[in-house]
């Protein structure tokens, strides 16, 4: 017979089980099959188990390492950070998108505020591989710097039983769509701009060409 674990007192060494048969049968430690199921038993694990004599027996857990893992519980990260290098210890990273995420401006902490805020509506709680580039743009005679901030949103966390947050929540936070949108978003801006460039250039040399051929 199949059913979950509704609850149990370890230090009752008592349980109950909700079957698939719509009944609550009630357990004990004495209905483990497996000694060591009874370490591992948590509410809400998936159970083989046997009606004998009117009592539960041959209890077995299913797939209960892998319960605990999608189960376990963590500590997010303090502050947002951005790191370059390896992660910092005790980290376990959960997600990360396939993609960067880069913002550009004049001031160095505009540039990283805005790729923070991004990164945190689309679900990170941390940017990873993050590197920093300068370029020089003329206007009007004038050179400007900006300051261009680029990395990849991701979830970590630390394990911890009082944690707040599951590793099936850090799994499914980051909206991947929607990083991907803003990428090719950004990527199409590129050739546009180049485009224009480009178009720019060839307007010059034409109108250049034809100053020259009127002299």
């Amino acid at each position: 017979m199949q059913g979950k674990v509704t609850i149990y007192d370890a230090k009752a060494k008592q349980g109950h089980i909700q079957a698939n048969d719509g009944n609550i049968y009630s357990f004990d430690a004495l209905s483990f099959t497996n000694k060591n199921d009874e370490s591992l038993i948590k509410e809400g694990m998936s159970c083989t188990f046997e009606i004998i004599d009117n009592k539960v027996s041959n209890f077995c857990l299913n797939d209960a390492e892998d319960f605990i893992f999608r189960n376990e519980t963590f500590k997010e990260p303090e502050s947002f950070e951005l790191i370059s290098g390896d992660l910092p210890a005790n980290y376990i990273l959960i997600d990360k998108a396939k993609v960067s995420i880069a913002k550009t401006d004049r001031v160095r902490e505009k540039a990283i505020y805005k790729l923070k805020h991004d990164c945190k509506i689309l679900g990170a709680n941390i940017i990873l591989d993050v590197k920093e580039s300068t370029n020089i743009r003329s206007a009007m005679g004038y050179g400007f710097k900006f300051y261009t901030i680029e990395g990849v949103p991701a979830t970590v966390g630390i394990v911890d039983p009082t944690g707040t947050v599951s590793r099936d929540d850090l799994e499914h936070r980051l909206h991947h769509k929607e990083i991907m949108k803003q990428k090719n978003n950004a990527e199409t801006i590129k050739i546009a701009n180049l485009a224009l460039r480009i178009c720019g250039v060839i307007l010059f040399i034409i109108f250049l060409l034809g100053f020259i051929f009127t002299l």
